[in-house]
């Protein structure tokens, strides 16, 4: 059932109490692929990695239908094969603003949680809010690393005003196409940080709408 709008009761993943470098409700350890975590509500995960995380090397995986709320971060993913996407659609992330390292962040992908690369990752049709304003972007893709991530897809998605959109670092031959931005800052493609970090190109940012936004597509180096 599509998490966005549903309101029975699923099955809970209470993860209070789970901490650390390892902690998260649901994870998906490296290199296992074809893994589907479809309609629960996952929750309770403070100063762990995330709600949900997908292990590096890992491809064909579906988060789907889930409400995600109250972690410290949503879901830290990765994948490394193009032709095997993993896919995150339909869920609802609420909330995920409890302390730790990523706090704040719904979708959080740098080049140390990936492994050095990504490929092939599809966010589409999930909502993005918090229950107070906060300036975190709710989709992070930090690359830092001299790879380009490849083959991102983030489409169709809502982003609500409490928080910030997309935050892309070190991306390529992607798309961000079809969401709708409530939010201060909508979009923002950035060189990153660091010496050596590969510049992001040949993004195609394509039907979006801009609603009430201070900012819609920034360019920063």
């Amino acid at each position: 059932v599509d998490a966005r709008t549903r309101t029975g009761s699923e099955s809970v993943v209470d993860a209070s109490g789970v901490s650390g470098a390892g902690g998260a409700g649901f994870a998906i350890a490296p290199g296992v692929s074809g893994v589907t975590i479809d309609g629960f509500t996952v929750s309770g995960v403070v100063n762990g990695v995330a709600g949900i995380h997908v292990g590096e090397g890992s491809s064909g995986n579906r988060i789907a239908n889930n409400i995600i709320t109250g972690n410290s971060t949503g879901l830290v993913a990765d994948n490394d094969d193009a032709t095997a996407p993993t896919i995150v659609e339909r869920n609802r992330f609420d909330s995920n603003t409890a302390p730790g390292a990523a706090s704040g962040k719904a979708i959080s992908i740098d080049e140390i949680t990936a492994g050095g690369d990504a490929l092939g990752l599809v966010i589409r049709e999930n909502s993005f809010a918090n229950a107070a304003a906060l300036a975190d972007f709710a989709i992070v893709i930090d690359n830092e690393g001299p790879e380009a991530f490849t083959a991102i897809t983030i489409a169709d998605n809502a982003f609500e005003a409490t928080t910030h959109g997309v935050l892309l670092v070190g991306i390529a031959d992607s798309a961000i196409s079809g969401n709708t931005f409530r939010s201060d800052f909508a979009i923002e493609l950035s060189d990153g940080r660091s010496a050596g970090v590969v510049a992001s190109s040949n993004i195609a940012i394509v039907a979006n709408t801009f609603d009430a936004v201070d900012s819609g597509i920034r360019i920063s180096d």
